[in-house]
């Protein structure tokens, strides 16, 4: 009877202390788990994409874009730190633009940023910005915080962009409400591409293809961590693979096709980002075409009249829609050569890359804002691969891959390595969707801010 007792007072106690063990088990990783809010911005050299969100979180909460061609006040100003002024004219727009929502999303809450430029690394070498622009630019906080003679120009700018997030997003000037880490572009587009591949099912390296601007291929090894392999691209590619390629082909373009009606001239002139320039449309052209500016602004443009794109930006009279189609069919060859020398550069890094992966067929990941330009789909891809590099008749390939691989001079080498290596290696390919860099966007920031 007694034991009886002590049985039901026993259990219960038991049963109460495992429940209290349990709970505290379950609150120890809800403890450790940071929910911290994190800001991140990526600079390219045409515009910056701003994503919000927690650590805890792989989808931001917020995003915004803003680019050079979206306001006569930006247009034609590149953001790349190591050029001029305009990436804090930029930063300070789109920070600006976000900071009603930013605010109430945020609070009072301290604040990781992570900031991905082009042009960090360049600007590293570079004194203070001197110009009269950046004068009127700045606040007095970042004339005495930053504007300092120690300076180079990233240092300057990774302080003033801290500014610009303590004045629009808090009440205080308090230094520690803000922590920013700032590197180069590529930092960011690798650490969001081994984010992606480590979803894959192999243990493989990836070939990471940023497509921007221009095309820029990495080597990211199976750690996620990229080779260093700057200096790698032929000066005479420097500027290849991308829009910033289309806009210096659609300037000879239109110097031999100067008849205003010429189809993609016309269309072109309709886009309504092709007034954003202080002094209107013909301003803008004559820039183009006289000075050999605004290459990545008409590249981009061009380049979505040759997908189609932008038909809801071009207002046709009813007469002249045909002209739109016209353009696309002018605009394609000029797509085309782009699309060409983005393979050529992902084929020259391959060759020269391949005798260190062991024979493994590597991943190919094509990251970028420009991705989608360059190559709407992975079957639209290999659709331009096969017409560039068709094993049963095979191709010359440039002098530059030749060099670092003689024996491909021979017909039979060549072939054989077409067919085995360098097709099996770009059918691998993937492209990460327009729709889903906002996320791997923040998923980067939350890496590099822990």
């Amino acid at each position: 009877m007694f034991s009886e007792l002590i049985q039901r007072l026993f259990r219960p106690a038991v049963m109460a202390i495992l429940a209290f063990f349990g709970l505290m088990m379950l609150c120890i990783p809800m403890a450790k788990a940071d929910n911290s809010p994190v800001l991140s911005i990526y600079i390219t050299n045409a515009g910056a994409h701003l994503t919000y969100g927690s650590q805890g979180s792989s989808l931001p909460v917020f995003q915004k874009s803003l680019n050079n061609w979206d306001s006569a006040d930006l247009y034609g100003d590149p953001p790349n730190l190591s050029f001029n002024d305009s990436p804090l004219k930029l930063v300070r727009q789109l920070i600006e633009a976000s900071a009603p929502q930013l605010k109430a999303l945020n609070g009072d809450k301290p604040l990781k940023a992570y900031v991905s430029a082009a042009g960090y690394d360049a600007a590293k070498g570079k004194t203070l910005p001197m110009g009269s622009g950046i004068q009127g630019l700045m606040t007095a906080e970042q004339r005495k915080l930053c504007y300092i003679p120690t300076n180079n120009r990233s240092a300057f700018f990774t302080c003033a962009f801290k500014q610009e997030i303590l004045a629009n997003l808090f009440d205080t000037q308090d230094q520690s409400a803000v922590t920013l880490l700032m590197e180069q572009d590529h930092h960011m587009i690798t650490t969001m591409a081994a984010l992606y591949s480590g979803n894959m099912t192999s243990n493989k390296p990836s070939i990471v293809v940023h497509s921007t601007s221009i095309s820029q291929p990495y080597l990211v090894m199976r750690d996620g961590t990229a080779e260093n392999l700057g200096g790698w691209v032929p000066d005479s590619w420097g500027s290849h693979g991308g829009i910033f390629q289309i806009g210096q082909m659609l300037r000879t373009y239109l110097s031999i096709h100067q008849d205003e009606m010429d189809p993609l001239r016309y269309v072109l002139m309709q886009d309504s980002r092709a007034s954003n320039h202080p002094e209107g449309t013909a301003a803008n052209f004559k820039r183009l075409e006289d000075r050999g500016r605004g290459y990545n602004n008409f590249g981009h443009i061009a380049g979505e009249t040759a997908n189609g794109f932008n038909r809801d930006k071009v207002a046709l009279p009813r007469d002249k829609e045909q002209m739109f189609q016209q353009a696309k069919l002018a605009a394609l060859p000029l797509l085309s050569t782009a699309r060409r020398s983005f393979i050529e550069m992902t084929t020259l890094l391959y060759a020269m890359q391949e005798q260190s992966l062991d024979n493994v067929t590597p991943h190919l990941i094509i990251v970028g804002e420009e991705a989608n330009i360059m190559f709407a789909s992975e079957d639209l891809f290999l659709q331009v691969v096969r017409n560039a590099m068709n094993p049963d008749d095979p191709c010359q390939l440039p002098a530059e891959i030749l060099m670092h691989r003689p024996e491909l001079q021979d017909p039979a080498e060549l072939n054989h390595w077409l067919k085995t290596r360098l097709i099996p290696f770009m059918q691998s390919v993937t492209i990460l969707p327009l729709g889903h860099f906002a996320s791997l966007q923040h998923q980067a920031a939350v890496t590099k801010t822990r």
